[in-house]
């Protein structure tokens, strides 16, 4: 009885426990099994119950399914099941297509709702996102409704940036339909809008459409314009479209981390729960034997293709982690170089923007220092002019008048020298400089030199200073094509330069034929014992209002231009000029006469062509007065001061001296009296100018001589006197042996 009950137990309980066995089984297959009943059933059901067809072919149904006015609601249902089939058969590209065929049916119930609330700027918005989807999916024509549906909403809502997107997807559906003219004034419609509302993306979208449709026409030069332009656009975007690019990259970057650790959890939690149900299948199937083993072995499968497909994903995942890494590398390193180039462009803008600091600093100071020598040099003597009339006028005995007219003199004549640099340096910058070339002896130019020299010196009070000259022996006779006046004036500047800068001992001057630079030049040098210029100030000695000293307690007086203009006059006749000086050479190694500071300069010189120069004016010996008496003069003059002066200086040689103040005045003058030998024509004169005057007596009489007179002197206007019909041209203040020279030259076969 005991065995029996034992073992009715036992059965009892194998039986329970085969029971409870039997239902965990069931329960777990039965779920298993429903799951795939269910997806296979809805899947098959779907068209035909029990057909599986291809994915195209359910496409094709939905297609025909939103024709036949089926609800919306079981279209999408419906969307939803092929999107489900087609990730089960692992075919990406019909999945893309069901989920955009899925995108077209939602926007389609989107636009039903928003038409029934009249919401009228959501429904271009839907118009729009539809037309791209249906654009993606070449549905052009239904594109271009739903574009050209969302355009007349913007217009009529005046919204300029919508009507740009809606213009172009329109321009890019024609381009793609070859329908080029549509498509360009589409294009060119987009481009207006986008420039009104001042976007630069649009504007730079619309210029890439419009270079991509006139590399379509085979217009590439049209094209590369219009690339150009969105190349220049999107330089001015790059580095706020990198930063916001790097931000979103960053973003995205968290977020897939996020999404691959949350992943992982899932990986791992899959992974614990399968080792549950393993564990506890495998107690399962120690209770009941071979049963259990085969369910384990199911199970066991079942958990490595989920395993396999969890790798799969992950590896995908990963792959995507990586590049979307090695494109944030890329980015940075762009992101650095581009760094690199800015930080190098602010260094030479910084280092420019320094040099321009300290130029402008350097310039300021040299403009001080020129008015400084300027307002020196111009009121020393203008001091002795005005101090020493007012003495000839109020307070001077008849005997004191000749020296105090001879300061005024040297005076005036030392203000004339300033103005006459200062206009010959303006000259020479504007290129405007005028050189008038002619034969002359060199060897009696230097002999009527001297004067100038002997001027010089007593002007400057260096009467101790031996001055030496002593021209060459085998330059006698020697004639030169160049220019005297300006030879001269080089001379000068170096003269005077050296008088200054010598206090005791020796100033030399001269010439000597020489070739250089494999031609043929008389090489001039002025040479003296001053105190010499130093290496550093040679580096400067001829730049424009540069002195050895320009302090505002410097020694020496100039305003520092004398050099500058020596060396440009040199450079103009074809030569060059240059300083030796040994002023840093050891005191020991000098000797008490030897000269200190040397300057050369050269003038070309061609010994054949000086062998048959002819000089035109080696007979003209005009007397300091002309051969002439008798004239009939006209003054046009409207300064009194500058009439009295000429009224003297011609009253020897005139019969009858008339005075104009104004251009038409001097015309009418001139018709009252035809018999007038000479005029004297200033050009600055009121109502009328000098030109016009001389124009409209050129009209009555072609013969009578006109010299025009004017302290303009600028280059240049020699010639326009000569073209309005002057016969010659003189300069103020005037002199008085050039005024005779030239009127003699005009007037001495006359009577």
């Amino acid at each position: 009885m005991k065995c029996a009950k034992f073992f009715c137990i036992f059965i009892a309980t194998y039986f329970l426990l085969m029971t409870k066995l039997l239902t965990v089984i069931l329960i777990f297959v039965l779920s298993g099994c429903s799951v795939l009943a269910s997806n296979s059933d809805s899947l098959e059901n779907l068209l035909n119950p029990g057909n599986v067809f291809p994915v195209e072919d359910k496409i094709e149904t939905l297609k025909h399914l939103k024709k036949t006015g089926i609800s919306p609601e079981k279209t999408i249902e419906y969307a939803k099941s092929i999107i489900q089939y087609a990730e089960l058969n692992a075919d990406e590209s019909k999945t893309a297509l069901a989920y955009k065929n899925l995108g077209v049916i939602y926007y389609s119930k989107a636009l039903e709702i928003k038409k029934r609330v009249n919401d009228i700027k959501n429904i271009a918005v839907i118009f729009v996102n539809r037309g791209l989807i249906e654009l993606k999916m070449d549905q052009h024509k239904k594109a271009i409704d739903d574009f050209s549906n969302a355009l007349k909403i913007y217009e009529n809502l005046g919204n300029k940036h919508g009507m740009n997107i809606s213009l172009t997807n329109l321009g890019i559906l024609h381009l793609i339909l070859n329908n080029s003219d549509t498509s360009f004034v589409f294009f060119q419609r987009a481009l207006k809008l986008a420039t009104e509302i001042d976007s630069k993306k649009l504007i730079h979208e619309a210029h890439l459409n419009l270079s991509n449709w006139y590399q379509a026409q085979g217009d590439a030069a049209k094209a590369f314009k219009h690339f150009k332009i969105k190349t220049a656009i999107k330089d001015k975007l790059f580095n706020i479209e990198e930063s916001e690019k790097i931000k979103e990259l960053d973003a995205k970057y968290q977020t897939e981390k996020k999404q691959n650790q949350i992943i992982l959890q899932q990986t791992q939690l899959a992974e614990n729960e399968m080792r549950l149900k393993r564990n506890k299948l495998i107690s399962i199937s120690l209770t009941v034997g071979v049963f259990l083993l085969a369910l384990l072995g199911a199970a066991i499968f079942w958990n490595l293709k989920q395993k396999r497909k969890a790798n799969i994903l992950l590896a995908k995942k990963n792959k995507e982690i990586l590049g979307q890494k090695n494109e944030i590398e890329i980015n940075n390193s762009k992101l650095k170089n581009h760094q690199s180039r800015l930080e190098t462009i602010v260094e030479q803008r910084t280092s420019d923007l320094l040099k321009a600091k300290d130029k402008a600093e350097e310039s300021d100071r040299l403009k001080t220092a020129f008015l400084n020598a300027m307002s020196h040099e111009l009121r020393t003597p203008l001091n002795a002019v005005i101090g020493f009339s007012d003495l000839m006028i109020f307070e001077t005995e008849d005997e004191l008048i000749l020296e105090f007219a001879k300061s005024i003199n040297i005076s005036g004549k030392h203000l004339l020298g300033i103005i006459e640099d200062i206009f010959d340096l303006s000259m020479i910058e504007s290129g405007d400089f005028n050189i008038q070339k002619g034969s002359f002896e060199i060897t009696e130019f230097l002999d009527d030199f001297a004067t100038t020299v002997k001027f010089e010196q007593e002007k400057e009070d260096k009467q101790n200073i031996e001055i030496r000259y002593t021209p060459p022996e085998n330059c006698k006779n020697l004639r030169i094509n160049s220019d005297s006046q300006r030879i001269k004036q080089i001379f000068t500047h170096l003269i005077k330069n050296s008088l200054r800068f010598t206090h005791q001992g020796f100033i030399e001057y001269g010439f000597s034929k020489e070739i250089y630079n494999n031609k043929p030049v008389l090489k001039f040098f002025v040479k003296d014992t001053g105190i010499g210029i130093s290496n550093e100030k040679q580096k400067i000695i001829f730049d424009i209002f540069r002195q050895i000293d320009d302090t505002d307690t410097r020694k020496y007086e100039g305003i520092g231009i004398g050099l500058s203009v020596a060396k440009r006059i040199t450079e103009f006749l074809g030569g060059s000029l240059w300083l030796e000086s040994n002023r840093d050479k050891p005191t020991g190694n000098k000797k008490s006469d030897e000269y200190v500071s040397q300057f050369y300069f050269t003038i070309p010189f061609d010994t054949e062509d000086n062998k048959t120069i002819i000089n035109d004016n080696a007979e003209l010996k005009v007397k300091s007065e002309p051969e002439i008496n008798n004239l009939k003069i006209l003054i046009a003059e409207d300064d009194i001061h500058s009439f009295n002066y000429l009224k003297i200086i011609i009253n020897n040689f005139a019969k009858e001296i008339l005075h104009t103040k104004t251009g038409e005045g001097t015309v009418k003058c001139f018709q009252e009296n035809l018999d007038i030998d000479l005029i004297l024509m200033d050009i600055n004169m009121p109502i009328m100018n000098g030109y016009d005057a001389t124009r409209k007596i050129r009209e009555i009489n072609k013969d009578v001589v006109i010299i025009a007179q004017t302290a303009f002197a600028l280059s240049g206007d020699r010639e326009k006197a000569i073209e309005v019909g002057c016969n010659d041209y003189i300069t103020k203040p005037l002199r008085k042996k050039v005024l005779f020279e030239m009127i003699g030259k005009y007037l001495n076969t006359i009577k």
